[in-house]
Parts: C-alpha cells; sequence; structure tokens
C-alpha cells in the first residue's frame, strides 16, 4: 500500500511518494541522491506495477 513520503529504491533510481488522491499519486523518480526530477503523475495501480515489475524495495522510515 503506498503511503505520503515513502522512497522506493530500485537498481539504478529512487522513486519518492508525494501527494495521494483516491485513484492518482504525485511522485518524484530520480537517479541517484539529487532529488531534482519533476513531479509526475500516475495512476495508483500503474505505479504500484511499475514497482513490482522494478523490483523496487521500501526502504526503512
Amino acid at each position: 500500500m503506498l503511503q505520503s513520503g515513502q522512497v522506493w529504491v530500485m537498481p539504478e533510481s529512487n522513486l519518492q511518494i508525494g501527494l495521494i488522491g483516491k485513484t492518482l499519486v504525485h511522485y518524484k523518480h530520480y537517479k541517484g541522491t539529487l532529488k531534482r526530477a519533476p513531479i509526475s503523475l500516475t495512476g495508483i495501480k500503474s505505479l504500484e506495477k511499475f514497482l513490482h515489475d522494478s523490483k523496487a524495495v521500501l526502504t526503512p522510515s
């Protein structure tokens, strides 16, 4: 389940969750530790599928 503020780590990039609505989520997908990526918007189900397919790991908070 996605929550605001989560950071997901993938082999060559990171994804930070921003705002979550009923069906859409704002997120930043960036490489390395610099968080200079633009904010993107997509459906929750498609982002969950992307994270699963990319073998993303949730960082402990």
